[in-house]
């Protein structure tokens, strides 16, 4: 009976010391990059839909930009333009429309 009582206290210490430094303990919070092109602080990054290289080359002769990469029918471009520059581009000439790449940070 003494065992017992015993075994529940020491059980009962380490949980609440368990809990306690789980209150104290943060996660680190940084930047993650989920692919292969280095994020770039100082350019535009914008994502289309091509369906062939050649297409995404013609989009980004266009619009006027850099084609940086492209793969299962999605390009990816990079640019000094503002984001409503290349929206009004895009609705003049009548392309298809780009949207900017996001960064994703993972917690």
């Amino acid at each position: 009976m003494k065992k017992s009582i015993v075994l529940i206290g020491i059980l009962a210490v380490v949980v609440v010391a368990g809990l306690g430094a789980a209150f104290w303990i943060k996660p680190i919070r940084r930047d993650a990059q989920l692919d292969s092109v280095p994020i770039q602080q100082d350019k535009l990054e914008l994502i289309g839909m091509a369906d062939s290289k050649e297409e995404a080359e013609k989009l980004a002769e266009d619009y006027e930009i850099d084609l940086i990469s492209y793969s299962e029918k999605i390009a990816v471009f990079q640019t000094d333009k503002s984001y409503d520059e290349i929206l009004e581009i895009g609705k003049n000439k009548k392309l298809t429309e780009l949207s900017i790449n996001n960064t994703l940070k993972a917690f």
